[in-house]
């Protein structure tokens, strides 16, 4: 799906709950929004507030938003059990891409892989009342430097 297709869906569903929930329509709302279905990978709160600023919308406007996303199920936090021990990161939950991530218990880091085998098996099988059109797949655990980093203080 194009980055574009994403951001009109994303902003109806913004919309809606704006409405809703009796809150203000804002460009600024819209703009932070943007910014997120821009990015390719994971964001954290620091990258948006950096582009952000560009336009001249502050770190609370910023922090706000994200906090306001996250109500509307627009974005979900990444690492969110892990979110005292590193920055969390963010994704649109509506990019309708498969997907499989390994997230660093440590430090947070996250990176992409392509899961063929667990693709296959998630597309290919038959659900009884349900028709699946995309996944997520989130693996925990330590990156090649973090277990580095444990391994010389050990020594």
């Amino acid at each position: 799906m194009k980055k574009e297709d994403t951001y009109t869906i994303v902003k109806g569903v913004l919309d809606a709950y704006v409405t809703a929930n009796h809150l203000r329509h804002t460009v600024e709302r819209e703009h932070v929004l943007r910014l997120c279905c821009q990015a390719d990978t994971p964001f954290s709160m620091d990258t948006i507030v950096e582009l952000a600023q560009k336009e001249f919308i502050s770190r609370s406007t910023v922090y706000n938003t994200i906090q306001l996303l996250l109500k509307a199920k627009i974005v979900h936090s990444l690492n969110k059990q892990y979110e005292s021990r590193c920055k969390p990161q963010y994704e649109i939950v509506y990019n309708h891409n498969n997907h499989a991530q390994l997230i660093c218990t440590k430090c947070g880091r996250v990176s992409e892989f392509k899961p063929k085998i667990a693709e296959n098996v998630i597309i290919s099988r038959k659900y009884s009342n349900f028709t699946p059109h995309h996944f997520s797949l989130y693996v925990y655990g330590e990156c090649k430097i973090c277990r580095r980093l444990v391994g010389k203080n050990i020594k």
